[in-house]
């Protein structure tokens, strides 16, 4: 091979070589200038589980964790913190869980839920009175262990309260008073013991409006209240008309048209049941039938007689003499004249001895005429 072709070879690879290398250079660049800018995180507190009204923060860890999202898609009002640059996540979970430590919630939260500031009170604040809500009033009443749910209405657990007042066999009634009440103290426990899951007190303090404090307050003097504890969430209202005796064996939901039927809500309804093309009824199960009531006659009032008393005076002596309204007067006044001593009996009695029924007591003289 020739020197001058030899030269011109290894030119060409240089500048080939070369162009080679600025093209990759500037596909790199032109890449790099296309890819988006690594957004901005921040980090939200949330609830790890349902929370309930009053639960103190004494350890947020257990009760709170972190979701990230991405800068202006979070929550305006949650309790947030910006993650700047490589800083570690268990830094920011450390100073989220600052800003709600030694706190109560004022609010139920759900499980994800965020909190905010707004949900959040000073536990440091003077007892009972910095749980009530605001408009709100706190009501103290009587209770026992069969009208606290077994003992399982806690302090922020909520109630529905049910009065029961008793007006003799038939007379009673009880309904449903107010619903959905929270729970501000069992006795004198006014946070959920860590350490037990039932409370026996002799009072329960719930938080209602001033017009349902004066509601409560009559109530007690009428009758028994008693609470029916609510799951968590659960806020429908029951629309009920109440109880009485004649609606004690009466089916939810019936009309009441058939007062003697018991109901058996142990019984499943009968389904047919169909094997190879054939449906065969299932027999169904034989439920004790009611016994029949027998009228019972009404038992009449008695009324004792009216009587009537007459004054008999013979001498010094004076003697009363009783007879009912409507007897016969001649015939207790012909025995009584017939006792004296010496007295001849007479063929008849004067008719002038006679006293109407509805007179007042007569003094009759000792020598009646003849």
């Amino acid at each position: 091979m020739k020197p001058k072709t030899l030269i011109l070879g290894l030119v060409a690879m240089a500048c080939g070589l070369t162009a080679a290398a600025m093209t990759n250079r500037f596909i790199q660049q032109k890449a790099a200038s296309e890819v988006a800018p690594a957004e901005d995180k921040v980090a939200v507190l949330v609830a790890r589980n349902n929370l309930q009204y009053g639960t103190s923060t004494k350890n947020p860890q257990m009760l709170f964790t972190i979701k990230i999202y991405n800068k202006g898609d979070q929550p305006k009002r949650a309790i947030q913190m910006p993650i700047e640059g490589e800083m570690p996540i268990t830094e920011v979970e450390t100073k989220l869980y600052e800003q709600v430590k030694e706190r109560r919630l004022n609010k139920q939260l759900a499980a994800e839920q965020f909190v905010s500031t707004e949900d959040l009170v000073d536990s440091q604040q003077s007892g009972l009175s910095s749980l009530i809500p605001d408009g709100y009033r706190a009501f103290a009443f009587k209770v026992d262990s069969s009208s606290l749910a077994g003992g399982f209405v806690l302090p922020n657990s909520r109630v529905d309260i049910l009065l029961t007042v008793r007006r003799g066999d038939q007379d009673s009634t009880a309904k449903g008073l107010l619903e959905n009440v929270v729970v501000l103290a069992v006795g004198t426990v006014a946070s959920r013991p860590d350490d037990r899951q039932t409370l026996i007190e002799p009072t329960v303090t719930v938080a209602v409006k001033p017009e349902d404090a004066e509601r409560l307050s009559l109530a007690t003097d009428m009758g028994t209240l008693r609470l029916t504890l609510r799951a968590f969430g659960d806020e429908k209202r029951a629309n009920t008309s109440g109880a009485d005796p004649k609606a004690l064996f009466r089916k939810s939901g019936d009309s009441g048209d058939n007062p003697n039927e018991v109901v058996d809500a142990s019984v499943p309804a009968v389904q047919p049941v169909t094997t190879g093309g054939w449906t065969t009824k299932v027999p169904e199960p034989r439920l004790p039938t009611a016994t029949p009531q027998v009228p019972v006659a009404e038992a009449k009032e008695v009324v004792s007689p009216k009587i009537h008393m007459m004054i008999i005076h013979n001498g010094e002596s004076i003697k009363r003499v009783k007879f009912p309204v409507g007897g016969d007067l001649h015939d207790t006044v012909r025995e009584e004249i017939q006792k004296r001593p010496g007295f001849e009996k007479p063929p008849s009695i004067a008719p002038s001895l006679a006293v109407p029924a509805t007179a007042p007591a007569a003094s009759v003289p000792a020598n009646p005429p003849m």
